[in-house]
This record gives structure tokens, C-alpha cells and sequence, in this order.
């Protein structure tokens, strides 16, 4: 016999129904809420706008993309792509000897269409690597984020492909997400930071022998090098 739903029971499990009955048979608000789901629009926006609530997104797609992006042949073809948008800007701010300057303007534009249609066809054979059918489910093919990554960005504060992976983290984990810099401000330099602290973890524990205390820095070189 099915009847109406009063108060959430340990122990039980719950289908239909809506936010506003969840929040009030909880009375959860704000900032101490992370609200799980798999289905972007259906789970996750309302939590996120209406409620303040921080929201975590199931992508079992995302599994596969990492595995595709692991492989030889696709960090070959995102070298290539960062070396020719490298070269594309560069090529633009090189001097020209003013005699010859229209001459090499236009050889210059020419250039640079061709490494555009260069880059073009890599962006295009790392998306079908990724997936033949359809590309990434988070890049386009022009190299920008596709409508499914930007409203993740908007509306999702972590994401992962399964939800058992946050077990592989201790309850009171603090995730601290990596800052997205404006292209006005500096970049990040993230493997300087990441020898730096490697250093200074090192010459650390040379000058200790305090054995939990190395012990305490293996654990965090593990977790920047995994990182």
C-alpha cells in the first residue's frame, strides 16, 4: 500500500516528489547542502539557483573522455594544436623590414589561414577520438565549450563519472577548486608551483626526523603529483 510521504525515514528510499517537499521534510539550507544528481536540468538547476545549495554532477560520459584523452595518439594531437596556436600568435607580433613589409603581410595572412585550417582538423580529429558520432561532450569543435559544459560550469560545482569516487577522499575533504584566470590576468604556472612545493617538502624532511611528519609529506607529494 503506497501512501503519502511525511518525514524521510533512515534506512528507506524515496522516488517522485519534488524539492519543495524534500526541503520540507529536511529543513536543509544554503551553503551546508551537497546535492548529487545525473541529469543536469532536472537535478541540478533548481537546487542551485532557487536554493543556494552546492550541487555535484553524475557524467558517466566524462569516463570515457579521460581514458580517450590518456592516450598516445591524443596527447600527440593536443601538442601539435598548442604549438600551432602558439605559432599563430607569435607570427603575428614578428617584425617585418618596412621595405617589405605589404609583401610579408600578405605572406604572413597566408600562413596563418593555412595553420587556422591546420588547427581546424586537429580539433576535429581529437573530437572523434573522443567520440565518432558526436565529438566531446565538453568541447566543440572550434575549441570552445559546448552548451552541456558551459551550463555545468554555471550550475555544477564538482562533477565526476561515478559517484563512488568520492570515496577515494576522507569525509572532511576540502576541494579547492583550480582558479580560471580572465586572459588579462597573469597564467598559472601550475607545474612551477608544483616543483616548488616538491622542494621545499624535500628539504623539509631532510632536516627533520620527525617520521610522521614524512610520512605526512608523502601523502601530499602523492596527492599534487595525482592532481
Amino acid at each position: 500500500k503506497w501512501n503519502n510521504v511525511t518525514e524521510f525515514e533512515p534506512g528507506s528510499a524515496y522516488i517522485k516528489g519534488n524539492i519543495q517537499h524534500f526541503l520540507k521534510f529536511t529543513k536543509w539550507e544554503g551553503g551546508n547542502v551537497l546535492y548529487i544528481g545525473d541529469h543536469l536540468s532536472a537535478d541540478l538547476v533548481e537546487p542551485a539557483r532557487s536554493n543556494g545549495w552546492y550541487t555535484g554532477a553524475v557524467i558517466r560520459e566524462l569516463e570515457n573522455e579521460i581514458k580517450k584523452q590518456g592516450t598516445k595518439e591524443y596527447q600527440v594531437l593536443t601538442i601539435r594544436l598548442q604549438l600551432i596556436e602558439e605559432l599563430m600568435r607569435r607570427l603575428q607580433w614578428a617584425k617585418w623590414d618596412d621595405e617589405y613589409q605589404p609583401k610579408g603581410r600578405s605572406r604572413m595572412n597566408d600562413i596563418l589561414c593555412e595553420l587556422e585550417a591546420d588547427r581546424y582538423q586537429l580539433q576535429k580529429k581529437m573530437n572523434a577520438i573522443l567520440n565518432p558520432n558526436f565529438g566531446s561532450v565538453f568541447s566543440a569543435d572550434n575549441g570552445g565549450a559546448t552548451s552541456f559544459a558551459s551550463n555545468v560550469q554555471e550550475d555544477v560545482d564538482i562533477y565526476t563519472s561515478r559517484l563512488e569516487n568520492f570515496n577515494e577522499y576522507q569525509d572532511d575533504y576540502r576541494f579547492i577548486p583550480r582558479r580560471k584566470g580572465l586572459p588579462h590576468e597573469p597564467r598559472q604556472r601550475i607545474g612551477l608551483v608544483t616543483d616548488l612545493l616538491k622542494s621545499a617538502l624535500q628539504e623539509k624532511a631532510i632536516e627533520s626526523s620527525d617520521i610522521g611528519l614524512r610520512k605526512e609529506e608523502d601523502v601530499l607529494l602523492s596527492e599534487i603529483s595525482f592532481k
